[in-house]
């Protein structure tokens, strides 16, 4: 198969064609792909494992195919790819590798990231800032961005730059689309008003869907609330 630049939100077929050099299709053999980089993509084999390594047998035809399982992120898959003789009932030959070849597909995709950047411990009733960065590391606009965090119970929300859309203890911004390798900018204040540990977390969400799912990406800090047990007394 060519290598092949195709969008992350669409499945991606890889046929390999085996003739004699006569040009006669040659079924029954066996092609055996092999996902070299894991963890960008998969193969969809109905297999709930969804292994790295297929084998697919060519049909009258010739032809041997798999598909590959739609990417999340951008990102680029090698594939190797070997040409088996199979072994056969009639001849005492094993089976043999008789040729190899790789092939690549480079995934096009908006790619959502959050930094969250916030204080580990702050003292009762103090305001502190949490900066969250939202940007877009892949090599598409994603569309339609939104951003949202939960003001845990025991914190008070006092403002945001630029200011949120408040319902309840959830604030939310729309940030529109968002170009590759771009980033805007969030700052959240808050009060804590009870002692404890406070996982603060952001969500940044893009319109655009992989797999059926929303484009997201979260990150989390956790803040330690204390009050002082130093007091000063004088007479």
């Amino acid at each position: 198969p060519a290598p092949a630049v195709i969008s992350a939100a669409d499945p991606h077929r890889l046929t390999t064609t085996i003739r004699r050099a006569s040009g006669k299709p040659l079924p029954g053999w066996i092609v055996r792909y092999e996902i070299t980089n894991a963890g960008v993509t998969s193969f969809a084999a109905g297999d709930p494992s969804q292994s790295t390594v297929l084998d697919a047998i060519s049909d009258i035809n010739g032809l041997a195919s798999v598909n590959l399982v739609p990417a999340n992120r951008c990102g680029s898959t090698q594939v190797r790819i070997k040409i088996i003789r199979p072994s056969r009932p009639d001849d005492d030959l094993p089976q043999m590798v008789v040729g190899q070849g790789y092939t690549s597909v480079t995934w096009n995709a908006p790619d959502p990231k959050v930094t969250l950047y916030g204080p580990e411990s702050t003292g009762i009733d103090s305001t502190i800032t949490y900066r969250a960065e939202i940007s877009n590391a892949g090599d598409v606009v994603a569309r339609q961005m939104v951003a949202t965090t939960t003001i845990p119970p025991n914190m008070a929300f006092v403002r945001s730059d630029p200011p949120a859309q408040k319902i309840g203890n959830t604030l939310s911004w729309k940030l529109g689309d968002l170009a590759p390798r771009t980033a805007r900018n969030l700052s959240i204040l808050c009060r804590p008003e009870r002692n404890g540990t406070v996982r603060f977390c952001v969500k940044a969400e893009s319109a655009d869907r992989a797999q059926g799912r929303p484009l997201a990406a979260e990150a989390c800090v956790e803040t330690r609330v204390f009050t002082s047990a130093l007091s000063l007394r004088m007479r």
